[in-house]
């Protein structure tokens, strides 16, 4: 009578051992797809976002330029710096 529970019980850690080793192959393969196919669909370069007509169509390289420009992004950088750690 419970011999075929510890059978039931045995089969089902060794699933889920095997489940727990193969679940990283699974999730990092699944990772290296998606990242692939993202890359393949999304410009890399504001040089790549300048050629494609879409784009070109409805925003000018200087717009595009205003857009990527680091300088207004980063304006406020030294103010946060002095609020989150004081002056130096």
């Amino acid at each position: 009578m419970i011999e075929p529970i510890m059978f039931l019980g045995l089969g089902f850690l060794a699933a889920s051992l095997l489940a727990l080793i193969l679940l990283p192959l699974v999730h990092a393969r699944a990772v290296r797809l998606t990242r692939r196919r993202i890359e393949a669909l999304a410009p890399l370069s504001v040089a790549e976002l300048k050629a494609d007509k879409d784009v070109t169509d409805r925003l000018s390289p200087s717009e595009l330029d205003a857009m990527f420009d680091l300088g207004y992004h980063f304006k406020h950088v030294d103010t946060i710096f002095e609020r989150v750690f004081g002056r130096a």
